[in-house]
């Protein structure tokens, strides 16, 4: 699951940093939005590293949430669609990572 997961973060900070030139440039809004994205690119790149902890997985529904929610500051580039994907990603990931977990070989 630890892999999944991980991959489905630093993809989502891969695509909200590339999301803050098309807020501040294109889309209008202020620069501390583009700091606000870039918080969020930098939660999604550090809670990978939270994964032994047992609040990881709220951790990161919280973060998908959080996603969602600032999509709807940068209208121009469809953030929330995105969002919503990544937060079926998360979803995916969990669920194939538990079932795949369950079905490995104890060690």
């Amino acid at each position: 699951m630890r892999v999944l997961t991980s991959s489905v973060l630093i993809m989502e900070a891969i695509v909200v940093l590339l999301a803050i030139p098309v807020a501040v440039v294109l889309d209008g809004r202020p620069a501390w939005v583009g700091w606000v994205f870039a918080a969020i690119a930098l939660a999604c790149a550090l809670l990978p590293g939270l994964y032994s902890r047992p609040y990881f997985v709220a951790a990161g529904w919280a973060l998908q949430v959080i996603v969602i929610a600032c999509g709807f500051l940068v209208s121009i580039m469809g953030m929330v669609l995105l969002g919503g994907l990544f937060a079926a990603l998360w979803w995916t990931a969990l669920r194939l990572g538990r079932k795949v977990e369950a079905n490995a070989p104890a060690q």
